[in-house]
C-alpha cells in the first residue's frame, strides 16, 4: 500500500519566474496569499539556499508558524536519523547512520550520503551527489549534481561546490570550488 500523500492547500509563487508547479490552480502571489493558508504546515522546496532564507522569512512575515518537512517515501533512511524542520528530501536517496540533516536543508534526487553526516540549516545537495562517511556541510553550502566529496571533510558555511567535483580536502566557508582555483563568494548563495 502507498504511503499517504501530504495535502498541498497553496502554492506561494514568491518571484516573477514562471511556476513549474503541479497544481497550477493552487498557485498564489504574495498578495492573494490571506491567513487561512497559514493553518497548514509550510514547505519551502526551493533548491538555492538564499531563496529557501527569503521565502520563509517572507512566509513567516505573513503569519507562517507551522514548519512541515518533505521525506520521499522511496529514499531509504537509517533508523538513527534527526531531521530538523522543514527539509526537503527528493526521490531515490539513501542517507546512512547517525546523520543529522539541519532545518530547512534541501537534499535532491538520487544522492548517497554517508554515516554520521553532519548537514548544515539551509544547505543545498544537488542531485546525484555521493558525500562519504563523517563529513560535515556548514549551513548554507551548496553542493552541485555529481559531486563527490570523500571522507571526514569538512565544507565551510556558504561554500559552494560545483558540479561533477571531487572534493578531496576541507573547504573553507565562502569558498567556491571548481574547475578553476578556489575563489571567494558572497554570502547571498
Amino acid at each position: 500500500m502507498p504511503p499517504p500523500r501530504t495535502a498541498i492547500h497553496a502554492i506561494v509563487q514568491n518571484t516573477s519566474h514562471p511556476s513549474w508547479a503541479q497544481h497550477p490552480n493552487l498557485v498564489r502571489t504574495l498578495d492573494q496569499v490571506d491567513s487561512s493558508v497559514f493553518e497548514h504546515e509550510l514547505i519551502v522546496p526551493l533548491f538555492r539556499p538564499a531563496n529557501r532564507r527569503q521565502a520563509l522569512q517572507q512566509a513567516m512575515q505573513l503569519g507562517a508558524r507551522r514548519l512541515g518537512s518533505i521525506i520521499d517515501p522511496t529514499s531509504t533512511l537509517p533508523s538513527r536519523l534527526a531531521v530538523g524542520d522543514g527539509t526537503f528530501i527528493n526521490a531515490g536517496c539513501t542517507i546512512g547512520a547517525c546523520s543529522e540533516i539541519g532545518r530547512f536543508a534541501f537534499i535532491n534526487r538520487g544522492c548517497s550520503l554517508g554515516h554520521h553526516l553532519s548537514l548544515g540549516e539551509f544547505a543545498s545537495i544537488g542531485p546525484g551527489v555521493v558525500i562519504a562517511g563523517q563529513v560535515v556541510i556548514g549551513s548554507g553550502a551548496f553542493i552541485g549534481a555529481g559531486a563527490v566529496v570523500l571522507p571526514k571533510i569538512t565544507v565551510g558555511e556558504n561554500a559552494i561546490i560545483s558540479a561533477g567535483v571531487v572534493v578531496r580536502q576541507d573547504v573553507a566557508p565562502g569558498v567556491m570550488l571548481g574547475a578553476k582555483k578556489p575563489e571567494r563568494v558572497s554570502d547571498d548563495t
